[in-house]
Protein backbone atom coordinates (compact mmCIF):
# COMPACT_ATOMS: atom_id res chain seq x y z
CA UNK A 1 0.00 0.00 0.00
CA UNK A 2 2.41 2.47 1.02
CA UNK A 3 4.76 1.75 -2.57
CA UNK A 4 1.32 2.50 -4.36
CA UNK A 5 1.10 6.07 -2.19
CA UNK A 6 4.76 6.69 -3.32
CA UNK A 7 3.85 5.86 -6.76
CA UNK A 8 0.64 8.13 -7.04
CA UNK A 9 2.76 11.23 -5.20
CA UNK A 10 5.49 10.89 -7.81
CA UNK A 11 3.16 11.01 -10.80
CA UNK A 12 0.80 13.48 -9.21
CA UNK A 13 4.58 15.78 -9.14
CA UNK A 14 5.56 14.66 -12.74
CA UNK A 15 1.41 15.89 -13.87
CA UNK A 16 1.96 19.15 -12.33
CA UNK A 17 5.49 20.34 -13.52
CA UNK A 18 5.67 18.15 -16.67
CA UNK A 19 2.85 16.30 -18.07
CA UNK A 20 0.35 19.61 -17.86
CA UNK A 21 2.68 22.12 -19.38
CA UNK A 22 4.11 19.76 -22.92
CA UNK A 23 1.61 17.34 -23.29
CA UNK A 24 -1.74 18.50 -22.26
CA UNK A 25 -1.75 22.54 -23.54
CA UNK A 26 -5.07 21.46 -25.50
CA UNK A 27 -6.93 19.90 -22.47
CA UNK A 28 -9.79 21.94 -20.71
CA UNK A 29 -8.52 23.45 -17.79
CA UNK A 30 -9.50 21.51 -14.99
CA UNK A 31 -10.03 18.08 -17.26
CA UNK A 32 -6.32 17.12 -17.52
CA UNK A 33 -6.17 13.47 -16.26
CA UNK A 34 -2.91 11.22 -17.13
CA UNK A 35 -4.00 7.59 -17.62
CA UNK A 36 -1.70 6.34 -15.20
CA UNK A 37 -2.71 8.92 -12.50
CA UNK A 38 -6.31 7.66 -13.23
CA UNK A 39 -5.08 4.03 -12.80
CA UNK A 40 -3.53 4.55 -9.33
CA UNK A 41 -6.48 6.49 -8.02
CA UNK A 42 -8.42 3.09 -8.87
CA UNK A 43 -5.73 1.26 -7.23
CA UNK A 44 -5.64 3.22 -4.06
CA UNK A 45 -9.42 3.15 -3.98
CA UNK A 46 -9.64 -0.89 -4.84
CA UNK A 47 -6.77 -1.24 -1.82
CA UNK A 48 -9.13 1.51 0.56
CA UNK A 49 -12.01 -0.70 -0.10
CA UNK A 50 -10.10 -3.93 1.09
CA UNK A 51 -8.62 -1.92 4.51
CA UNK A 52 -12.28 -1.07 5.26
CA UNK A 53 -14.01 -2.37 8.13
CA UNK A 54 -16.50 -5.14 7.43
CA UNK A 55 -20.22 -4.31 8.68
CA UNK A 56 -21.99 -7.65 9.44
CA UNK A 57 -25.35 -7.68 7.77
CA UNK A 58 -28.48 -7.98 9.56
CA UNK A 59 -29.23 -11.59 7.62
CA UNK A 60 -26.23 -13.03 8.77
CA UNK A 61 -27.04 -12.08 12.71
CA UNK A 62 -30.34 -13.01 12.62
CA UNK A 63 -30.07 -15.95 14.35
CA UNK A 64 -28.19 -14.06 17.18
CA UNK A 65 -30.60 -11.51 17.35
CA UNK A 66 -33.55 -13.83 17.57
CA UNK A 67 -32.02 -15.74 20.55
CA UNK A 68 -31.72 -11.98 22.38
CA UNK A 69 -35.44 -11.35 22.00
CA UNK A 70 -36.00 -15.13 23.48
CA UNK A 71 -33.93 -14.58 26.45
CA UNK A 72 -34.95 -10.60 27.15
CA UNK A 73 -38.22 -11.02 26.12
CA UNK A 74 -37.74 -7.56 24.64
CA UNK A 75 -35.80 -5.96 22.27
CA UNK A 76 -34.61 -2.01 21.20
CA UNK A 77 -33.02 -0.63 18.20
CA UNK A 78 -31.08 2.04 16.48
CA UNK A 79 -31.87 2.79 12.83
CA UNK A 80 -29.34 4.72 10.89
CA UNK A 81 -30.94 5.76 7.55
CA UNK A 82 -28.01 6.64 4.80
CA UNK A 83 -29.98 7.07 1.37
CA UNK A 84 -29.26 10.67 1.54
CA UNK A 85 -25.79 10.51 1.12
CA UNK A 86 -25.62 7.81 -1.84
CA UNK A 87 -28.23 10.90 -3.84
CA UNK A 88 -25.13 13.27 -2.69
CA UNK A 89 -22.79 11.10 -3.89
CA UNK A 90 -24.70 10.36 -7.16
CA UNK A 91 -24.77 14.40 -7.82
CA UNK A 92 -21.60 15.39 -6.79
CA UNK A 93 -19.58 12.00 -8.26
CA UNK A 94 -17.59 13.88 -10.73
CA UNK A 95 -15.77 15.89 -8.14
CA UNK A 96 -15.80 13.21 -5.15
CA UNK A 97 -12.14 11.11 -5.20
CA UNK A 98 -14.00 8.62 -2.52
CA UNK A 99 -16.89 7.21 -1.25
CA UNK A 100 -19.02 8.63 1.10
CA UNK A 101 -20.79 5.58 2.40
CA UNK A 102 -17.31 3.87 2.57
CA UNK A 103 -16.01 6.97 4.89
CA UNK A 104 -19.59 6.88 6.96
CA UNK A 105 -19.12 2.76 7.39
CA UNK A 106 -15.40 2.83 8.76
CA UNK A 107 -16.87 6.26 11.14
CA UNK A 108 -19.93 3.98 12.28
CA UNK A 109 -17.73 0.50 12.75
CA UNK A 110 -15.69 3.26 15.49
CA UNK A 111 -19.43 3.28 17.28
CA UNK A 112 -18.90 -0.38 18.98
CA UNK A 113 -17.10 0.52 22.51
CA UNK A 114 -17.74 4.41 22.50
CA UNK A 115 -21.55 5.44 21.53
CA UNK A 116 -22.71 1.95 22.13
CA UNK A 117 -21.63 -1.22 24.27
CA UNK A 118 -19.09 -3.79 23.43
CA UNK A 119 -22.38 -6.26 23.60
CA UNK A 120 -24.63 -4.22 21.41
CA UNK A 121 -25.25 -5.80 17.90
CA UNK A 122 -24.25 -3.69 14.72
CA UNK A 123 -25.15 -4.35 11.15
CA UNK A 124 -25.86 -3.25 8.06
CA UNK A 125 -29.52 -3.97 6.04
CA UNK A 126 -30.27 -6.93 4.06
CA UNK A 127 -30.40 -4.55 1.13
CA UNK A 128 -26.92 -3.44 0.80
CA UNK A 129 -26.24 -0.88 3.12
CA UNK A 130 -29.20 1.98 2.86
CA UNK A 131 -29.77 1.20 6.57
CA UNK A 132 -27.60 0.56 9.78
CA UNK A 133 -29.18 -0.99 12.50
CA UNK A 134 -27.92 -0.91 16.42
CA UNK A 135 -29.88 -4.17 18.47
CA UNK A 136 -29.46 -2.87 21.89
CA UNK A 137 -28.35 -5.59 24.48
CA UNK A 138 -30.30 -5.67 27.77
CA UNK A 139 -29.70 -2.68 30.25
CA UNK A 140 -26.85 -3.37 33.43
CA UNK A 141 -29.01 -1.77 35.72
CA UNK A 142 -32.45 -1.71 34.79
CA UNK A 143 -34.49 -4.17 33.27
CA UNK A 144 -36.00 -2.65 30.16
CA UNK A 145 -34.89 0.96 28.39
CA UNK A 146 -37.50 3.68 28.26
CA UNK A 147 -38.47 5.38 25.26
CA UNK A 148 -36.77 8.11 26.83
CA UNK A 149 -33.32 6.34 26.61
CA UNK A 150 -33.72 6.07 22.94
CA UNK A 151 -34.43 9.11 22.13
CA UNK A 152 -31.36 10.41 24.22
CA UNK A 153 -29.04 7.85 22.15
CA UNK A 154 -30.89 8.35 18.93
CA UNK A 155 -30.23 11.90 19.67
CA UNK A 156 -26.10 11.73 20.75
CA UNK A 157 -25.37 9.49 17.52
CA UNK A 158 -27.46 12.05 15.43
CA UNK A 159 -24.82 14.84 16.80
CA UNK A 160 -22.20 12.39 15.55
CA UNK A 161 -22.65 11.63 12.70
CA UNK A 162 -23.89 15.15 11.44
CA UNK A 163 -20.52 17.00 12.74
CA UNK A 164 -18.51 14.20 11.47
CA UNK A 165 -19.75 14.21 7.71
CA UNK A 166 -20.37 17.82 7.86
CA UNK A 167 -16.63 18.66 6.60
CA UNK A 168 -17.28 16.36 3.69
CA UNK A 169 -20.94 17.31 2.65
CA UNK A 170 -21.30 20.88 3.60
CA UNK A 171 -18.73 22.13 0.85
CA UNK A 172 -20.40 20.32 -2.09
CA UNK A 173 -24.33 21.02 -0.95
CA UNK A 174 -23.73 24.65 1.45
CA UNK A 175 -26.60 23.62 3.59
CA UNK A 176 -26.69 21.34 6.92
CA UNK A 177 -26.82 17.98 6.42
CA UNK A 178 -28.41 14.95 8.45
CA UNK A 179 -29.07 11.20 8.50
CA UNK A 180 -32.41 10.12 9.22
CA UNK A 181 -32.01 8.51 13.01
CA UNK A 182 -34.58 6.50 14.05
CA UNK A 183 -35.63 3.59 17.09
CA UNK A 184 -38.28 1.25 18.23
CA UNK A 185 -38.46 -1.66 20.89
CA UNK A 186 -40.47 -4.82 20.37
CA UNK A 187 -41.76 -7.20 22.56
CA UNK A 188 -41.34 -11.78 22.31
CA UNK A 189 -44.57 -13.36 21.74
CA UNK A 190 -44.70 -16.94 21.09
CA UNK A 191 -47.34 -16.93 19.27
CA UNK A 192 -45.93 -14.60 16.49
CA UNK A 193 -43.68 -15.36 13.84
CA UNK A 194 -40.24 -13.94 15.11
CA UNK A 195 -39.25 -12.73 11.88
CA UNK A 196 -42.56 -10.73 11.57
CA UNK A 197 -41.78 -9.28 15.01
CA UNK A 198 -38.32 -7.96 13.81
CA UNK A 199 -39.69 -6.71 10.51
CA UNK A 200 -42.25 -4.77 12.41
CA UNK A 201 -39.53 -3.64 14.98
CA UNK A 202 -37.62 -2.27 12.20
CA UNK A 203 -40.68 -0.59 9.97
CA UNK A 204 -41.20 1.24 13.16
CA UNK A 205 -37.92 2.58 13.87
CA UNK A 206 -38.01 3.49 9.98
CA UNK A 207 -41.44 5.36 11.04
CA UNK A 208 -39.75 7.14 14.06
CA UNK A 209 -37.02 8.36 11.67
CA UNK A 210 -39.21 10.04 9.44
CA UNK A 211 -41.16 12.06 12.40
CA UNK A 212 -37.59 12.53 14.27
CA UNK A 213 -36.35 14.27 10.71
CA UNK A 214 -40.26 16.28 10.65
CA UNK A 215 -39.89 17.19 13.79
CA UNK A 216 -36.10 18.48 13.58
CA UNK A 217 -37.17 20.66 10.28
CA UNK A 218 -40.57 22.09 12.62
CA UNK A 219 -37.68 22.75 15.25
CA UNK A 220 -35.37 24.37 12.61
CA UNK A 221 -38.62 27.10 11.12
CA UNK A 222 -39.45 27.82 14.35
CA UNK A 223 -35.91 29.18 15.23
CA UNK A 224 -36.00 30.95 12.05
CA UNK A 225 -39.21 32.80 12.34
CA UNK A 226 -38.59 33.43 15.89
CA UNK A 227 -35.15 35.42 14.61
CA UNK A 228 -37.11 36.97 12.38
CA UNK A 229 -40.23 38.46 14.23
CA UNK A 230 -37.73 38.64 17.15
CA UNK A 231 -34.99 40.63 15.22
CA UNK A 232 -32.47 38.78 17.45
CA UNK A 233 -29.81 37.87 15.11
CA UNK A 234 -26.48 38.76 15.93
CA UNK A 235 -24.02 40.99 14.01
CA UNK A 236 -20.59 41.12 13.94
CA UNK A 237 -18.09 43.10 11.99
CA UNK A 238 -14.47 42.36 10.88
CA UNK A 239 -11.85 44.70 9.38
CA UNK A 240 -10.93 45.16 5.99
CA UNK A 241 -7.06 46.45 5.94
CA UNK A 242 -5.02 48.16 3.62
CA UNK A 243 -2.45 45.39 3.55
CA UNK A 244 0.60 48.01 3.05
CA UNK A 245 -0.40 50.28 5.38
CA UNK A 246 -2.49 47.85 8.08
CA UNK A 247 -4.54 50.74 8.53
CA UNK A 248 -8.49 49.93 8.35
CA UNK A 249 -10.42 51.39 5.10
CA UNK A 250 -13.85 49.59 5.92
CA UNK A 251 -15.84 46.95 8.02
CA UNK A 252 -17.87 44.34 6.96
CA UNK A 253 -21.03 42.61 9.03
CA UNK A 254 -21.88 39.42 9.48
CA UNK A 255 -25.57 37.75 10.38
CA UNK A 256 -25.47 35.07 12.75
CA UNK A 257 -28.05 33.42 13.92
CA UNK A 258 -28.25 32.29 17.82
CA UNK A 259 -25.53 30.10 19.28
CA UNK A 260 -25.26 26.57 19.53
CA UNK A 261 -27.72 26.07 16.42
CA UNK A 262 -27.18 25.42 13.00
CA UNK A 263 -28.25 28.72 11.90
CA UNK A 264 -24.66 30.16 14.17
CA UNK A 265 -23.18 29.22 10.87
CA UNK A 266 -24.18 32.42 8.28
CA UNK A 267 -24.37 30.22 5.08
CA UNK A 268 -26.59 27.58 6.83
CA UNK A 269 -29.26 30.71 8.09
CA UNK A 270 -29.57 32.31 4.05
CA UNK A 271 -30.11 28.96 2.65
CA UNK A 272 -32.11 28.27 4.88
CA UNK A 273 -34.45 31.15 4.48
CA UNK A 274 -33.98 30.86 0.69
CA UNK A 275 -35.55 27.66 0.86
CA UNK A 276 -38.09 28.93 2.69
CA UNK A 277 -38.59 31.71 0.57
CA UNK A 278 -37.76 34.31 3.19
CA UNK A 279 -34.38 35.23 1.74
CA UNK A 280 -35.70 39.27 1.05
CA UNK A 281 -36.47 39.33 4.63
CA UNK A 282 -33.34 37.73 6.38
CA UNK A 283 -31.29 40.07 4.17
CA UNK A 284 -33.54 43.59 4.81
CA UNK A 285 -32.98 42.15 8.45
CA UNK A 286 -29.40 42.19 8.36
CA UNK A 287 -29.29 45.55 6.40
CA UNK A 288 -31.29 46.96 9.22
CA UNK A 289 -29.52 45.64 12.34
CA UNK A 290 -25.89 46.53 10.32
CA UNK A 291 -26.62 50.22 10.24
CA UNK A 292 -28.31 50.08 13.78
CA UNK A 293 -25.09 48.60 15.58
CA UNK A 294 -22.61 50.36 13.41
CA UNK A 295 -24.02 53.91 14.57
CA UNK A 296 -20.49 54.67 16.39
CA UNK A 297 -18.58 53.85 13.52
CA UNK A 298 -15.82 56.34 12.63
CA UNK A 299 -17.01 58.27 9.98
CA UNK A 300 -13.68 57.51 7.94
CA UNK A 301 -14.64 54.09 7.63
CA UNK A 302 -17.01 52.11 5.05
CA UNK A 303 -19.54 49.84 5.82
CA UNK A 304 -19.65 46.54 3.52
CA UNK A 305 -23.01 45.10 3.90
CA UNK A 306 -24.00 41.54 2.12
CA UNK A 307 -27.37 42.33 -0.26
CA UNK A 308 -29.45 39.79 -2.31
CA UNK A 309 -31.27 40.64 -5.36
CA UNK A 310 -34.60 42.19 -4.66
CA UNK A 311 -37.81 42.75 -6.59
CA UNK A 312 -38.06 46.63 -7.41
CA UNK A 313 -41.61 46.91 -5.37
CA UNK A 314 -39.36 45.44 -2.11
CA UNK A 315 -36.62 47.44 -2.96
CA UNK A 316 -38.14 51.03 -3.63
CA UNK A 317 -40.43 50.19 -0.36
CA UNK A 318 -37.52 49.12 1.72
CA UNK A 319 -35.01 51.76 0.08
CA UNK A 320 -37.08 54.46 1.45
CA UNK A 321 -35.95 53.06 5.38
CA UNK A 322 -32.73 52.61 4.37
CA UNK A 323 -32.20 55.96 4.10
CA UNK A 324 -34.15 57.07 7.18
CA UNK A 325 -32.13 54.29 9.14
CA UNK A 326 -28.54 55.97 8.03
CA UNK A 327 -30.31 59.41 8.25
CA UNK A 328 -31.50 58.49 11.91
CA UNK A 329 -27.50 57.34 12.85
CA UNK A 330 -25.93 59.98 11.05
CA UNK A 331 -24.12 57.67 8.82
CA UNK A 332 -23.27 58.61 5.06
CA UNK A 333 -24.77 56.90 1.86
CA UNK A 334 -21.49 57.47 0.46
CA UNK A 335 -19.80 55.29 3.13
CA UNK A 336 -21.89 52.07 2.67
CA UNK A 337 -20.67 49.85 0.35
CA UNK A 338 -23.41 47.15 -0.53
CA UNK A 339 -21.79 43.73 -1.23
CA UNK A 340 -23.28 41.37 -4.41
CA UNK A 341 -22.72 37.49 -5.20
CA UNK A 342 -25.36 36.66 -7.21
CA UNK A 343 -23.50 36.74 -10.56
CA UNK A 344 -27.03 36.68 -12.73
CA UNK A 345 -27.42 40.14 -11.15
CA UNK A 346 -24.08 41.11 -12.03
CA UNK A 347 -23.40 40.59 -15.27
CA UNK A 348 -27.53 41.12 -16.23
CA UNK A 349 -27.04 44.67 -17.52
CA UNK A 350 -30.54 45.63 -17.36
CA UNK A 351 -30.97 43.97 -13.53
CA UNK A 352 -27.53 45.50 -12.72
CA UNK A 353 -29.05 49.01 -13.69
CA UNK A 354 -32.20 48.93 -11.90
CA UNK A 355 -30.08 47.46 -8.63
CA UNK A 356 -27.50 50.25 -9.33
CA UNK A 357 -31.18 52.82 -9.77
CA UNK A 358 -32.25 51.69 -6.70
CA UNK A 359 -29.21 52.06 -4.48
CA UNK A 360 -28.18 55.18 -5.69
CA UNK A 361 -25.61 56.90 -3.41
CA UNK A 362 -23.56 53.84 -2.39
CA UNK A 363 -20.75 52.12 -3.24
CA UNK A 364 -20.90 48.70 -5.04
CA UNK A 365 -18.81 45.57 -4.43
CA UNK A 366 -18.64 42.64 -6.75
CA UNK A 367 -18.11 39.38 -4.70
CA UNK A 368 -16.33 36.61 -7.71
CA UNK A 369 -15.79 33.21 -6.20
CA UNK A 370 -14.55 30.28 -7.83
CA UNK A 371 -17.90 29.48 -10.01
CA UNK A 372 -16.72 32.54 -11.63
CA UNK A 373 -16.01 31.82 -15.53
CA UNK A 374 -12.86 34.21 -17.22
CA UNK A 375 -15.80 35.03 -19.60
CA UNK A 376 -17.85 36.01 -16.70
CA UNK A 377 -15.19 38.33 -14.99
CA UNK A 378 -14.52 40.11 -18.03
CA UNK A 379 -18.20 41.19 -17.70
CA UNK A 380 -17.68 43.88 -15.30
CA UNK A 381 -15.81 45.61 -17.92
CA UNK A 382 -19.49 46.46 -18.49
CA UNK A 383 -20.84 47.71 -14.60
CA UNK A 384 -19.42 50.52 -12.64
CA UNK A 385 -18.08 49.16 -9.46
CA UNK A 386 -15.98 50.01 -6.70
CA UNK A 387 -14.75 47.27 -5.20
CA UNK A 388 -13.98 44.10 -6.14
CA UNK A 389 -13.74 41.28 -3.48
CA UNK A 390 -12.12 37.98 -4.05
CA UNK A 391 -14.13 34.80 -2.39
CA UNK A 392 -11.58 32.96 0.06
CA UNK A 393 -12.18 30.12 -2.09
CA UNK A 394 -9.90 31.50 -4.65
CA UNK A 395 -7.49 33.01 -1.99
CA UNK A 396 -7.42 29.25 -0.07
CA UNK A 397 -4.03 28.06 -1.55
CA UNK A 398 -3.07 30.41 -3.63
CA UNK A 399 0.48 30.72 -2.57
CA UNK A 400 0.15 27.03 -4.72
CA UNK A 401 -2.24 27.18 -7.24
CA UNK A 402 -0.36 28.85 -10.38
CA UNK A 403 -3.92 29.20 -12.25
CA UNK A 404 -5.63 30.93 -9.32
CA UNK A 405 -2.98 33.24 -9.55
CA UNK A 406 -3.06 33.61 -13.17
CA UNK A 407 -7.24 34.07 -12.73
CA UNK A 408 -6.40 37.21 -10.04
CA UNK A 409 -4.48 38.68 -12.86
CA UNK A 410 -7.19 38.61 -14.76
CA UNK A 411 -9.13 40.43 -12.32
CA UNK A 412 -6.00 42.77 -11.75
CA UNK A 413 -6.59 44.03 -15.57
CA UNK A 414 -9.91 44.37 -15.26
CA UNK A 415 -10.17 46.57 -12.09
CA UNK A 416 -8.04 48.74 -14.18
CA UNK A 417 -9.72 49.24 -16.25
CA UNK A 418 -12.97 50.39 -14.41
CA UNK A 419 -10.75 51.71 -11.52
CA UNK A 420 -12.16 49.21 -8.68
CA UNK A 421 -10.12 48.13 -5.84
CA UNK A 422 -9.29 44.90 -5.23
CA UNK A 423 -10.48 43.08 -1.61
CA UNK A 424 -9.33 39.72 -1.08
CA UNK A 425 -11.14 37.99 1.68
CA UNK A 426 -10.65 35.01 4.11
CA UNK A 427 -6.62 35.40 4.58
CA UNK A 428 -5.86 33.00 6.71
CA UNK A 429 -2.08 32.61 7.10
CA UNK A 430 1.11 33.93 5.92
CA UNK A 431 1.88 32.14 2.94
CA UNK A 432 -1.33 33.35 1.16
CA UNK A 433 -0.43 37.00 2.27
CA UNK A 434 3.02 36.87 1.08
CA UNK A 435 1.94 35.81 -2.31
CA UNK A 436 -1.05 38.54 -2.76
CA UNK A 437 1.48 40.93 -1.51
CA UNK A 438 3.68 39.52 -4.53
CA UNK A 439 0.85 40.16 -6.72
CA UNK A 440 0.41 43.21 -5.02
CA UNK A 441 -3.69 43.18 -3.90
CA UNK A 442 -3.94 46.02 -1.85
CA UNK A 443 -6.55 45.22 0.84
CA UNK A 444 -7.49 42.49 2.81
CA UNK A 445 -9.52 40.53 5.06
CA UNK A 446 -9.56 37.20 7.55
CA UNK A 447 -8.71 35.50 10.31
CA UNK A 448 -4.93 35.98 10.21
CA UNK A 449 -5.69 39.78 10.56
CA UNK A 450 -9.22 39.68 12.43
CA UNK A 451 -11.48 37.32 13.17
CA UNK A 452 -15.49 39.00 13.42
CA UNK A 453 -16.42 40.71 16.57
CA UNK A 454 -18.67 43.25 18.25
CA UNK A 455 -18.35 46.83 16.95
CA UNK A 456 -15.55 47.23 16.48
CA UNK A 457 -12.63 45.13 16.46
CA UNK A 458 -9.10 46.70 16.32
CA UNK A 459 -6.21 45.27 14.09
CA UNK A 460 -2.20 44.62 15.28
CA UNK A 461 -0.80 42.67 12.50
CA UNK A 462 2.90 44.05 12.55
CA UNK A 463 4.18 41.73 14.95
CA UNK A 464 3.33 39.25 11.92
CA UNK A 465 5.56 41.18 9.73
CA UNK A 466 8.57 41.70 12.58
CA UNK A 467 8.35 38.06 13.15
CA UNK A 468 9.03 36.92 9.18
CA UNK A 469 11.78 38.27 7.85
CA UNK A 470 10.76 37.52 4.81
CA UNK A 471 7.53 38.96 5.03
CA UNK A 472 8.69 42.04 6.56
CA UNK A 473 10.62 42.48 3.22
CA UNK A 474 7.24 41.87 1.30
CA UNK A 475 5.71 44.93 3.13
CA UNK A 476 8.71 46.95 2.23
CA UNK A 477 8.74 46.11 -1.32
CA UNK A 478 4.70 46.87 -1.01
CA UNK A 479 4.95 49.96 0.36
CA UNK A 480 7.92 50.84 -2.44
CA UNK A 481 5.52 49.56 -5.03
CA UNK A 482 2.13 51.70 -4.15
CA UNK A 483 4.66 55.08 -3.80
CA UNK A 484 5.77 54.35 -7.16
CA UNK A 485 2.48 53.66 -8.94
CA UNK A 486 1.25 56.86 -6.96
CA UNK A 487 4.05 58.81 -8.61
CA UNK A 488 4.16 56.95 -11.78
CA UNK A 489 -0.10 58.36 -11.60
CA UNK A 490 0.80 61.28 -11.28
CA UNK A 491 2.97 61.89 -13.78
CA UNK A 492 6.39 62.29 -11.89
CA UNK A 493 8.22 60.13 -13.78
CA UNK A 494 11.75 60.40 -12.00
CA UNK A 495 10.45 59.59 -8.37
CA UNK A 496 8.72 56.70 -9.96
CA UNK A 497 11.68 55.35 -11.06
CA UNK A 498 13.27 55.70 -7.58
CA UNK A 499 10.73 53.73 -5.48
CA UNK A 500 10.51 51.51 -8.05
CA UNK A 501 14.14 50.62 -7.82
CA UNK A 502 14.03 49.99 -4.13
CA UNK A 503 11.11 46.96 -5.07
CA UNK A 504 14.04 45.58 -7.46
CA UNK A 505 16.05 45.76 -4.43
CA UNK A 506 14.39 43.68 -2.60
CA UNK A 507 12.96 41.18 -5.33
CA UNK A 508 14.57 41.48 -8.78
CA UNK A 509 11.64 39.38 -10.36
CA UNK A 510 8.94 41.42 -9.33
CA UNK A 511 6.85 41.75 -12.81
CA UNK A 512 4.90 44.67 -11.72
CA UNK A 513 8.05 46.59 -10.17
CA UNK A 514 9.61 45.93 -13.20
CA UNK A 515 7.57 46.81 -15.90
CA UNK A 516 5.99 50.39 -14.24
CA UNK A 517 9.84 51.07 -14.11
CA UNK A 518 10.33 50.73 -17.77
CA UNK A 519 6.91 52.45 -18.87
CA UNK A 520 8.32 55.19 -16.25
CA UNK A 521 11.85 55.17 -18.31
CA UNK A 522 9.72 55.17 -21.33
CA UNK A 523 7.71 58.31 -20.57
CA UNK A 524 11.35 59.96 -18.95
CA UNK A 525 12.81 59.32 -22.92
CA UNK A 526 15.11 56.61 -22.24
CA UNK A 527 14.02 54.15 -24.23
CA UNK A 528 17.23 52.03 -24.28
CA UNK A 529 16.61 51.30 -20.22
CA UNK A 530 13.04 51.23 -20.79
CA UNK A 531 13.62 48.56 -23.41
CA UNK A 532 15.77 46.24 -20.89
CA UNK A 533 13.17 46.64 -18.31
CA UNK A 534 10.05 45.77 -20.59
CA UNK A 535 12.58 42.59 -22.16
CA UNK A 536 12.93 41.52 -19.06
CA UNK A 537 9.30 40.96 -18.07
CA UNK A 538 8.80 39.56 -21.52
CA UNK A 539 11.23 36.71 -20.32
CA UNK A 540 9.61 36.09 -17.29
CA UNK A 541 5.98 36.39 -18.48
CA UNK A 542 5.80 35.81 -22.43
CA UNK A 543 1.70 36.50 -21.91
CA UNK A 544 2.54 39.81 -20.20
CA UNK A 545 -0.23 41.84 -23.10
CA UNK A 546 0.69 45.11 -21.83
CA UNK A 547 4.14 44.72 -22.35
CA UNK A 548 4.06 43.28 -25.61
CA UNK A 549 2.15 46.45 -26.66
CA UNK A 550 4.52 48.74 -24.72
CA UNK A 551 7.60 47.23 -26.38
CA UNK A 552 5.42 48.00 -30.02
CA UNK A 553 5.43 51.41 -28.56
CA UNK A 554 9.03 51.98 -27.66
CA UNK A 555 10.37 50.47 -30.93
CA UNK A 556 8.08 53.23 -32.69
CA UNK A 557 9.53 55.97 -30.69
CA UNK A 558 13.13 55.05 -31.90
CA UNK A 559 11.82 54.42 -35.07
CA UNK A 560 12.54 50.68 -35.66
CA UNK A 561 9.54 50.07 -37.86
CA UNK A 562 9.67 46.20 -38.20
CA UNK A 563 10.45 45.42 -34.87
CA UNK A 564 7.44 47.68 -34.02
CA UNK A 565 5.12 46.49 -36.76
CA UNK A 566 5.81 42.96 -35.32
CA UNK A 567 5.24 43.51 -31.73
CA UNK A 568 2.40 45.26 -32.18
CA UNK A 569 0.73 42.41 -34.81
CA UNK A 570 1.58 40.17 -31.95
CA UNK A 571 -0.36 41.80 -29.27
CA UNK A 572 -3.39 42.13 -31.97
CA UNK A 573 -3.21 38.32 -32.23
CA UNK A 574 -2.94 37.17 -28.58
CA UNK A 575 -4.53 39.64 -26.39
CA UNK A 576 -7.60 38.80 -25.18
CA UNK A 577 -11.08 40.74 -26.17
CA UNK A 578 -10.56 42.68 -23.01
CA UNK A 579 -7.87 44.78 -24.53
CA UNK A 580 -10.21 45.91 -27.62
CA UNK A 581 -9.38 49.53 -27.22
CA UNK A 582 -5.50 48.51 -27.24
CA UNK A 583 -5.84 46.59 -30.67
CA UNK A 584 -8.00 49.19 -32.14
CA UNK A 585 -5.12 51.81 -31.82
CA UNK A 586 -2.69 48.57 -32.40
CA UNK A 587 -4.00 48.34 -35.87
CA UNK A 588 -4.22 52.26 -36.59
CA UNK A 589 -0.44 52.57 -35.73
CA UNK A 590 0.66 49.81 -37.86
CA UNK A 591 -1.27 51.32 -40.86
CA UNK A 592 0.94 54.29 -40.17
CA UNK A 593 4.03 52.62 -39.58
CA UNK A 594 3.70 50.80 -42.92
CA UNK A 595 3.00 54.17 -44.84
Amino acid sequence: MKIIYFLHLITHVYYNFIYQRIFCSSVPKGRKTAGILYLLDKMIEQEKKKNSITIPTFESKLDIISNILRDNSTLGMILIDVQSLEKIQTQHNDVLNYSLITTFKDFFATFKGTQVRNEDIMTLNIKGGNSYYIFLARPRIKKFFEIDDYENLSQRLQYEIDNNLFTNIFPLIKKTFSVKVGYSVCFYNPDVNITNILEILIKTAQSISTYREIKEEMRKKELFYRLIIEENATILYQPIINLNTHKIIGYESFTHGPKNTIFEIPCCLFNFAKEQGLLHDLDWLCKKNSIEKARDINKEFKLFIKSVPLSIHQSSIRMGFMHNLLKEYNIEAQNIVLEISDKNTIINAIAYRKFSELYKGMSKAVVINDSWSDIDIRELLNINISYIKISMDIIRNIDVDPEKRERIKIIQNISKSNKAQIIAEGLHNKKELKTLLDLNIEYGQGYLIAHPGPPFPDVNIMEIFIEDEELHKKLLSSIFYKRGIDYFNNGQYDKAILELSKVLEIDNENINGIYYRGYAYFEEGSSIAAEVDISKVLKLDPNHYDAILLFAMINEKVSNKDKAIKAFSEFIERAPDSFHSQKVQAKQRITKLSE
